[in-house]
């Protein structure tokens, strides 16, 4: 479903002229709007021309339509492709329903080795402001957006749903590096902190696998959702696990592999008061979930006091995950 935005005006942006080489930029946005952007890699004088002329920003960002991606409200946007050389980033927040904005082109300078910054729509240069005519957006055709807004999932059908009465058909406690198998009645944590789940729903596009986990209870720092992958339950346990720490109101989704210390960045995500969602780039995955044979444990996690407890729920199908 194509996603369009008619608006009045736009917050425009034009964002950290890096003139170092960098391989890849996280942005994060301190707003509670959308941030659409697009990178330019055009040389420097030509960077400068679009810093001088906010209307120069708009012709290009409409210019390039097919080529906007997003950073949710609150979220963050992890291992952009930056290649080397000069480089800008442009592009407009985005809030339902408003369809006019102030318009502005915002330059944010970064350090020379940084690789990291902030967008926010506090943070404007005066010489920016002007207004624009109206413009038609085409915002993308994924099937959700990450926003901390669900309307848009209600059309994706439940995958699970656990009522108050689910118990976790298993139940482990971990205390200094030993994990013992306890009785639910002995958790300290279950039902608390979001350790319940109330339901979950997962649809994929061509890039990317969305993920929504809807809570009994308020999240709460120290808790994870887990998934763990298999494609052969018959050759002992999974090798992958997909993680997401929540232990801030967006954060990264996080790929380990067994025998390895490090997990990998694989994805983003953004929560409100009992809802989570996250999306995964599939081809950060290093292995092909549209083969056949993929299926999932679902499971929480709770890390406090120095304890863990760790919730299981179900086995899921990634063939029944929707399109």
């Amino acid at each position: 479903m194509m996603r369009k935005a008619v608006v009045t005006s736009l917050t425009l942006l034009a964002l950290c002229v890096l003139p170092v080489a960098l391989h890849a930029l996280t942005i994060q946005n301190n707003s509670d709007g959308v941030f659409y952007f697009v990178l330019d890699r055009a040389a420097q004088s030509d960077l400068q021309a679009l810093k001088d002329t906010p209307q120069a920003i708009a012709q290009y960002i409409l210019s390039h339509q097919n080529a906007l991606a997003y950073v949710p409200p609150g979220g963050v946007q992890p291992d952009i492709d930056a290649g080397a050389g000069p480089l800008a980033v442009l592009g407009f927040f985005v809030h339902p329903g408003d369809r006019s904005y102030p318009v502005a082109a915002v330059f944010v300078s970064a350090a020379d080795t940084s690789s990291s910054f902030t967008v926010d729509e506090n943070r404007r240069d005066a010489a920016g402001n002007v207004s624009v005519r109206a413009i038609d957006v085409t915002l993308g055709n994924e099937p959700v957006l990450i926003d901390n807004r669900y309307l848009d999932w209600l059309k994706v059908p439940t995958m699970a749903r656990y009522p108050d009465y689910f118990v976790p058909r298993r139940f482990v406690r971990e205390e200094a590096g030993n994990r013992k198998d306890e009785p639910i009645d002995s958790s300290l944590y279950w039902k608390k902190g979001g350790t319940q789940i109330q339901y979950f729903k997962a649809v994929r596009s061509e890039s990317y696998l969305y993920l929504l986990f809807s809570s009994a209870s308020e999240l709460s720092p120290g808790l994870s959702y887990m998934l763990y992958l298999f494609h052969d339950r018959t050759s002992g346990p999974g090798k992958y696990t997909v993680e997401i720490p929540v232990d801030g109101q967006s954060g990264l989704v996080v790929l380990w592999q067994n025998g390895t210390r490090t997990p990998r960045v694989i994805g983003d995500f953004v929560h409100s008061t009992f809802f989570i969602e996250a999306r995964i780039r599939l081809d950060q995955l290093p292995v092909d979930l549209a083969t056949s044979g993929w299926s999932i444990d679902l499971a929480t996690l709770m890390r406090d006091a120095g304890l863990i407890e760790e919730f299981y729920f179900s086995t899921l199908f990634v063939r029944d995950i929707p399109r």
